[in-house]
């Protein structure tokens, strides 16, 4: 990615971060928890940025992989944080139509923006880190490729369920590895690998989006 266009992912989001904490951080809101889940959301973005798949060496490229690894589900994360919007009540008691509230649709629109463009660009890393790995272990094609897409996404759900119902952040893997290790073992059963595969669906539906749309506009109309 050049770097005009990282410069200016990073401004968009220090923007998107700074405008979230005014209107939600210093004013106790339902979306008061935003901020540091975009923020948080970010991290693997930045990452990214930072990987050069052929130039660097494996000291180098595997901690900023790992880095990456680990701090990735918040990205997909913030798609779960969607349910909040049940917290405004959008529709009238009477009439059960959708109430005109501009303070509503306010928190929609700071909500809903933040997950499609963290969504988008978080699948950008995604694929990037796909075909960096691809490249770094010399796998070759587009099976190759898929695999190693699966695969992170896989992981990815893992995430997202270990964040949205055992409640473990990413910081508790430097903090309490033990205590981590052991929720991880136990966790496994039948719902908990229906969540995990329907997320991993989630995110392949987008990964597909964009990769079609991206093969739309380079490819030349008939």
């Amino acid at each position: 990615m050049p770097q005009k266009l990282r410069w200016l992912i990073r401004s968009a989001v220090l923007l998107y971060l700074g405008y979230v904490y005014l209107k939600t951080g210093i004013h106790s809101t339902a979306l008061a928890f935003l901020t540091l889940n975009s923020f948080l959301a970010y991290i693997p973005i930045e990452c990214a940025f930072h990987i050069h798949p052929t130039r660097q060496r494996a000291w180098q490229f595997y901690p900023l992989a790992f880095l990456w690894l680990i701090f990735y589900p918040n990205t997909p994360y913030l798609l779960t944080d969607l349910f909040h919007l049940a917290k405004f009540n959008p529709y009238n008691s009477v009439t059960m139509l959708m109430r005109f509230d501009l303070h509503l649709w306010l928190a929609f629109f700071t909500l809903v923006s933040g997950v499609i463009g963290f969504a988008i660009i978080g699948t950008w890393s995604l694929e990037f880190m796909a075909t960096a790995f691809q490249r770094r272990w010399c796998w070759r094609g587009a099976i190759a490729h898929s695999v190693i897409i699966v695969g992170l996404t896989l992981l990815t759900s893992i995430g997202v369920f270990v964040g949205r119902f055992i409640r473990l952040h990413t910081a508790y893997l430097f903090v309490s590895p033990g205590w981590v290790v052991s929720e991880l073992i136990t966790m496994w059963n039948l719902r908990m690998v229906t969540f995990v595969l329907l997320m991993t669906i989630l995110q392949l539906i987008i990964w597909g989006a964009i990769m079609i749309t991206k093969m739309a506009l380079t490819t030349p109309s008939e």
